[in-house]
């Protein structure tokens, strides 16, 4: 599949995601924190180009929230720089 030529179908007056960091904060940590503290939680991670560089894609979910975030290491340093390992 090729991405080469495709163009984004959001209005030009949505909110951009800037924008949207302070609306997502509460949520993000909120999911965060439950992940964290849930007795039982699945963590994996996979690779993925990000403007041609190799980043990791590690996620930490139960059977109810999955948390994932891009990062360029992988394994702990990944988990731990979005607070999921503490």
């Amino acid at each position: 599949m090729s991405w080469a030529g495709w163009r984004s179908r959001v209005p030009s007056n949505a909110p951009t995601v800037g924008g949207l960091r302070p609306r997502l904060e509460a949520p993000v940590t909120a999911i965060r924190d439950a992940l964290v503290t849930a007795p039982v939680a699945h963590a994996d991670e996979t690779s993925r180009r990000v403007n041609g560089t190799l980043h990791w894609l590690p996620v930490l979910s139960t059977n109810r929230l999955t948390a994932y975030f891009p990062h360029p290491k992988r394994g702990g340093e990944a988990l731990d720089a979005f607070g999921l390992l503490s």
